[in-house]
């Protein structure tokens, strides 16, 4: 069994290709974990890649 965890501070997604990244990443990601999304620009990017992929993930869990 593998597990890979991959992580982002959130101000990195202001750096395209660190969004880039973040997109090919969460294409194959099967659990989403955010906290602490409190700049609207940064939140509205996250639920750009993480919405579409909703349906597809075991989990999605986005906390204060």
């Amino acid at each position: 069994m593998a597990v890979e965890c991959v992580g982002y501070l959130l101000e990195e997604l202001r750096n395209e290709d660190a969004y880039a990244q973040f997109k090919k990443d969460m294409e194959d990601a099967n659990i989403f974990i955010g906290s602490l999304i409190f700049v609207q620009e940064l939140a509205e990017k996250v639920t750009e890649v993480v919405a579409p992929l909703r349906d597809s993930l075991d989990a999605v869990l986005v906390f204060p």
